[in-house]
């Protein structure tokens, strides 16, 4: 059996490979539009509320970083506003740790560390709360998927 031109046209290739319109385009626009990538700053506890995103998030994905950079503490996190995981390194560079708890850390020792974690989710973005015991501020870049 041959390459049946037919067989994949545009017009009936979501049929074929089984996925629906809705998932691969969103509509009349591309799927791109349900991923948003942003990036800010943190260096206090409390709420804080991320409106820019556009939709509201299923699933997020954060990589953080001590925002002096050399102290070489980072981590990588995914939140969905109930489940939070992180994988961190801290203590400047001199151990790694799995949390359950947080999506977004930053431990310099055991005085000055901030944590933070998705608590809400909105139409268009997220909240984070964030717990700061204390000198210690992060950067952070996420990214958000409808």
């Amino acid at each position: 059996m041959g390459f049946n031109k037919k067989r994949w046209q545009a017009s009936n290739f979501d049929e074929k490979i089984g996925v629906a319109d809705g998932f691969r385009r969103m509509g009349d626009t591309p799927f791109f539009k349900g991923i948003k990538v942003g990036q800010n700053t943190r260096n206090t506890g409390g709420d804080q509320v991320i409106t820019e995103v556009g939709f509201k998030p299923r699933i997020i994905i954060f990589v953080t970083s001590d925002e002096t950079i050399a102290n070489m503490n980072w981590g990588i996190g995914f939140d969905d506003g109930i489940v939070h995981r992180c994988v961190y390194i801290y203590w400047n560079n001199t151990k790694s740790e799995l949390s359950s708890n947080y999506s977004l850390i930053v431990s310099r020792d055991a005085g000055n560390y901030l944590f933070g974690s998705v608590s809400a989710l909105s139409e268009n973005g997220f909240t984070i709360t964030w717990a700061l015991t204390g000198d210690v501020g992060l950067d952070y870049m996420y990214l958000a998927f409808l």
